[in-house]
Formats: C-alpha cells, sequence, structure tokens
C-alpha cells in the first residue's frame, strides 16, 4: 500500500505539473512538439489525473479559486491512487490466476 501511495502521490503531481505547464506555454505561444509530448504523458499515466480535473471543472459550484486548486489535488490524488491500485491488483489477480 505504501508503494501504491507514493506511485500515486507522484504520477499525480507530475500530471498536475505536465497540466499547468501546457496552460502556462498556450499563453506565451509554445512550440507545437511540446504540446505533443505534455499531451502524450497527460494521455498516458496522467490520464486518471487529466480526468478528475476535467469532472471538478465541469461540476464545480465552489466558493473560490483557491477551493478548487486544493479540490483537483485531493481529487486527482483520489484518482491516481484508484487506478494504481487497481492496476496492481489486476496484475496481482492475473498471476495468480494463470499460475495455478
Amino acid at each position: 500500500m505504501k508503494k501504491d501511495l507514493l506511485l500515486s502521490t507522484l504520477l499525480s503531481v507530475v500530471s498536475l505539473g505536465a497540466g499547468a505547464t501546457a496552460l502556462i506555454l498556450a499563453e506565451f505561444g509554445a512550440s507545437v512538439w511540446l504540446f505533443v509530448g505534455l499531451l502524450a504523458w497527460l494521455l498516458t499515466f496522467g490520464l486518471p489525473t487529466l480526468v478528475s480535473v476535467l469532472l471538478l471543472a465541469r461540476f464545480w459550484p465552489g466558493p473560490s479559486f483557491q477551493a478548487f486548486v486544493i479540490s483537483a489535488v485531493l481529487v486527482s490524488f483520489l484518482f491516481q491512487f484508484a487506478a494504481v491500485a487497481g492496476i496492481r491488483r489486476g496484475r496481482a489477480w492475473r498471476r495468480r490466476r494463470f499460475s495455478a
């Protein structure tokens, strides 16, 4: 479980950073190749974080931007943790099922 927590935290932080970087670079007209790399990350390892932030932005009725940011960090961690734990448990189940 510690590995799941650490990996989820790392993936969540990196994915939130990639999303923020993409938004900031878009304001300054960065090269398309930078966006290709950032989008590739967000659509693979960062997908749970991306989905959680997009869902939160869609349904956010909250009071302030600060509350949104804190909620986005927490929800993205929870989505990332669910994905990591699900993948690890699925792999363990598959090993047990096919090794017997």
